[in-house]
């Protein structure tokens, strides 16, 4: 199990992390990664740095990032050792400019060789009163002229449930359907069917390409996860399925992924994974079992996970099984977190054969984020405080919670989006000053996304990271 970062890029700009409150908050204000130097030490190989702006409780304005570190980067809590002199080499900046309570508009530049810094790409993104992301633009520079790229037009019910999403692209004179996605809620705002369409250019319409139907039970928690593809005729073809069991305490007991096998028209378990808890529920024990195919033997693993207690993964460990050592260490994740339950570091070490550990060298093997605290300028009448939200586990692996107090009801929704600024998933929620849900993440790639609520009077983000 390891966890995959992504360059923080594009989206940040769009979804700083910062929460509204009456009393004092904390956002990003520096990100480093680092990498494996040699056996016995690392260096940083990127940075990113953000500002924000005075007004409207705190808007991410601008962010410098770099890209391979020949240099040193310096603050209050650590010194990075010099890779070999200089400084970083400045590979973009990116700025957001609001236009009103509804609009948000955003540049990337890149740099040039006189030192500045010249246009790229940007985006332009409108927002309907209840903070609905109804309409998405970028935009790409070419010859002094800014030019369409792609465009994406969100529609919601009333319950601020979106219920579709369509993307285009522009053919140099006008906007051509790509894709569409189609979403169908129960009563609980559960999203019980997502149809996935193609734009068919020869009939000129919509032609689904997949149905994703989900289950819950009597607590809303995911039962089961079905993927259909849909052939030329129109009919559903079973792909896959995930299924889920929990304990008496609302945890995950088992979650069994089954591919859909057309020769016997059965489904044939492909993985699985059985987890027990401690008696006070920071670690769980997940065994997962393969089956290659039905005349192979099982091959077996284990991930033991350790949080804190506000859900956060603070330790990983993923092992291997033979019959002849029985577990053995292969991987481990190290996660460390300020008061505010946001992530400080994230360390991947592999096991050295000896029983000791060393820096992960297929990836970064640390990243490190720094924060600020400061008190908004503008503050909503609804104040959220990160001890009023709670996001577990993080990293989530299948399934991630999230516990919510308003200190007054509203309406408000909950969004994930990808380090694009792609929205993956967004659930409308009706008026309520609580709220409890447990949402699948077992469909996203693994990396970093932004867990995004957003109310009628007040807002909170927070970074959400999925490992597989």
């Amino acid at each position: 199990m390891k966890l995959i970062i992504y360059s923080t890029l594009f989206v940040l700009c769009v979804f700083s992390f910062y929460t509204i409150s009456a009393q004092t908050a904390s956002r990003l204000i520096a990100q480093v990664n680092q990498s494996v130097k040699s056996s016995t030490s690392s260096a940083q190989i990127d940075s990113q740095v953000f500002a924000y702006s005075a007004g409207r409780g705190g808007d991410l304005t601008n962010n410098h990032f770099w890209g391979i570190a020949i240099g040193r980067m310096f603050d209050s809590m650590k010194n990075y050792v010099s890779v070999s002199g200089g400084t970083f080499t400045k590979t973009g900046l990116i700025l957001q400019d609001f236009k009103g309570k509804n609009t948000t508009n955003v540049v990337v530049l890149n740099p040039n060789s006189s030192g500045g810094f010249d246009n790229y790409m940007s985006a332009s993104l409108l927002y309907d009163i209840h903070n609905n992301l109804v309409k998405y633009n970028d935009y790409t520079f070419s010859s002094s002229t800014w030019v369409n790229n792609s465009e994406s037009v969100n529609t919601f019910d009333a319950a601020n449930n979106m219920i579709t999403s369509i993307w285009q692209t522009w053919n140099g004179s006008a906007w051509v359907n790509n894709n569409k996605d189609s979403m169908a809620y129960d009563a609980s705002g559960n999203i019980i069917l997502t149809t996935y369409f193609s734009w068919d250019i020869t009939k000129n319409q919509w032609q689904a390409r997949e149905y994703d139907a989900n289950t819950y039970n009597a607590a809303n928690q995911m039962t089961s996860h079905l993927v259909q593809n849909v052939d030329t005729s129109g009919a559903a073809k079973n792909l896959n399925k995930d299924l889920y069991q929990y304990d008496l305490h609302g945890h995950m007991q088992s979650e069994t992924f089954q591919n859909w096998n057309n020769s016997s028209a059965s489904w044939i378990t492909f993985l699985g994974d059985t987890v027990k808890y401690n008696a006070t529920g920071d670690t769980s024990t997940a065994i997962g079992t393969t089956y290659p195919t039905p005349s192979t033997p099982p091959i077996y693993s284990r991930h033991i996970v350790v949080t804190d207690a506000g859900g956060n993964t603070v330790y990983g460990l993923f092992q291997s099984y033979d019959n002849v050592k029985g577990y053995t260490d292969i991987s481990r994740n190290l996660y460390t977190y300020n008061s505010f339950g946001q992530m400080l570091s994230n360390t991947s070490e592999i096991a050295n054969g000896t029983g000791g550990w060393i820096p992960d060298t297929s990836s970064f093997y640390q990243s490190r984020f720094y924060y600020e605290t400061y008190t908004p300028t503008s503050v909503a009448s609804i104040n959220v405080s990160p001890e009023v939200l709670k996001v577990y586990p993080n990293p989530a692996s299948d399934l991630v919670n999230i516990s919510l107090k308003w200190s007054e009801p509203q309406t408000f929704t909950v969004a994930i989006y990808n380090m694009q600024g792609r929205l993956m998933q967004q659930l409308g929620v009706q008026k309520t000053s609580d709220y409890e849900k447990q949402i699948s993440v077992s469909v996203l790639p693994a990396g970093n996304y932004i867990l995004s609520i957003k109310g009628e009077q007040g807002s909170v983000q927070r970074q959400l990271s999925v490992i597989h």
